[in-house]
């Protein structure tokens, strides 16, 4: 690991511990190795090496040191567009004018700060949000190979969860607090958990065995000691669920369900069985 890389690791331990509030003191030596490794790179680091400074300038009690440094760190922030930096940054000088300062302008940072954490939590929920609306759009595979069972799921999907496009339009047009929005974004979750639930396994279980010839209980027979989650994997293939959708009702990332996709493929192209071809057909 080369000097940069090891500073790099020190530093975000650093900062990790005095956003906790762990003061760590920074001797000359330490100082003067990190200006010369993070100083005038403009970018995320120099930003957190400017904040761990400003730290080190409280804990000398030098409040005037501590306002330059987290001013040329908001000046960078900026910059690079880093939101989560500069709200801490906002917090930390509304703590500095707060101390003896001026506090008018210690509400206006700690405003800001408030600001742009909400505009995060919305920006975060609101991406979740449209990930739904998208699934339930997209709810099956283009190419699903039975309309009337794609419709009897459709139709499951839209019962057990009828409340969660009034959710997700409520969502959009609340205008009370982050909290309300919050709240709102985790009942929508909520509900979407339910999916993965045993009742809602055994109803889908039987809507395929109904359309498709016993196909999961015969899956279950010449397969029986898979984990569930796999058996579930399956089911979810079978019913015709997109790859995003089955992301959304597992809760996993969309990279993670092509990964999980190959070892099963692979399991069932390995097992003689008179079904193969029509398991397999589901994972093309």
């Amino acid at each position: 690991m080369s000097e940069n890389q090891i500073a790099r690791q020190q530093l975000l331990y650093l900062y990790t511990r005095l956003i906790y509030g762990n003061q760590l003191p920074l001797d000359s030596i330490g100082i003067a190795e990190g200006d010369k490794i993070f100083t005038g790179t403009f970018d995320e680091n120099e930003v957190k090496w400017l904040i761990a400074k400003s730290a080190e300038a409280k804990r000398r009690g030098n409040p005037a040191a501590r306002i330059e440094l987290l001013k040329d760190a908001e000046f960078l922030a900026i910059q690079s567009n880093d939101n989560v930096d500069l709200g801490i940054i906002y917090l930390f000088l509304s703590n500095v004018y707060e101390q003896g300062f001026n506090g008018t302008v210690s509400k206006h940072y700690a405003d800001k700060a408030l600001a742009i954490f909400r505009e995060l939590l919305k920006l975060e929920h609101e991406n979740d949000i449209l990930k739904i609306k998208t699934m339930q759009d997209n709810l099956f595979k283009s190419d699903c190979r039975n309309k009337d069972m794609s419709a009897r799921i459709s139709e499951l999907f839209h019962t057990r969860f009828n409340l969660i496009d009034a959710l997700a339009t409520t969502y959009f047009e609340c205008k009370d607090t982050a909290q309300e929005q919050k709240r709102i974004y985790s009942d929508v979750k909520s509900a979407l958990s339910n999916f993965g639930t045993k009742e809602a396994t055994q109803e889908l279980t039987d809507i395929v065995n109904g359309y498709k010839n016993n196909l999961m209980a015969n899956f279950h027979s010449d397969f029986p000691k898979i984990p569930p989650s796999q058996y579930r994997f399956a089911l979810y293939l079978f019913c015709g669920f997109s790859l995003p959708s089955i992301s959304i009702f597992t809760d996993t990332e969309l990279r993670n369900i092509y990964i999980y996709k190959s070892p099963l493929k692979s399991m069932i192209s390995k097992r003689e069985s008179p079904r193969k071809d029509e398991y397999l057909g589901y994972f093309e």
